[in-house]
C-alpha cells in the first residue's frame, strides 16, 4: 500500500482485482466500511477537516464511522475543523491555536464557550452558545446538556 504524503487516498487502488479471462481485469466490490478501516488503521490518526464538503447525511455517517472507530479499538483520532458544532458534538477536548500558539486546551464546552478564545481565535460562536446567552443561561451549562442529550438520543437511534 502506498502512502503519499498530503494523504491523498485513491480508494480503487485499496480494490483487489480478478481476471476475467478475456484479458481484462475488474474490480471486486468491497463494503466501504472494511476499507475504511484498513486504510485508516495504517494511516496517522490525524485529520484535515474530515466532513469538508460533504452533505449533513455524509458528514453524519463520517463522523458516526469515526466514533465508533474510536469507541470499539480505543483508537485516538485528532482532527482539525474550523466547524465548532462538529467540535462540541464529536469531542471531549478542544485545543484552540491562534497566531501559532496554542491559546487554549481543555473541555470542549467550557473552551468553545469561551468568547475571549473564540475571539482571538477568529473563531464563530456556535448557534447553541449564541441562543444560550440571548436567553440568559450560562452558555457552556447549556450547550453541555444540549450535546449530551443529541448523543443520548442518537445512540437510541442506532
Amino acid at each position: 500500500m502506498e502512502r503519499n504524503a498530503r494523504f491523498e487516498l485513491t480508494v480503487h487502488s485499496f480494490l483487489p482485482t480478478m481476471e476475467t479471462g478475456s484479458g481484462h481485469e475488474t474490480h471486486l466490490c468491497i463494503p466501504l466500511r472494511p476499507v475504511m478501516s484498513m486504510v485508516l488503521r495504517d494511516i496517522p490518526k490525524l485529520m484535515d477537516e474530515p466532513t469538508a464538503g460533504q452533505d449533513f447525511r455524509h458528514y453524519r455517517e463520517i463522523m458516526e464511522f469515526l466514533d465508533e472507530l474510536n469507541r470499539k479499538t480505543g483508537l485516538t483520532i485528532v482532527f482539525i475543523t474550523h466547524d465548532m458544532h462538529l467540535a462540541i458534538e464529536y469531542t471531549d477536548r478542544a485545543i484552540v491555536m491562534a497566531d501559532g500558539e496554542k491559546i487554549a486546551d481543555g473541555d470542549v464546552f467550557d473552551i468553545l464557550s469561551d468568547e475571549a478564545v473564540l475571539q482571538r481565535a477568529h473563531l464563530k460562536e456556535t448557534s447553541l452558545c449564541a441562543l444560550a446567552r440571548r436567553a440568559g443561561l450560562p452558555p457552556e451549562a447549556f450547550v453541555r446538556h444540549f450535546i449530551h442529550y443529541e448523543r443520548m438520543v442518537r445512540a437510541g437511534e442506532q
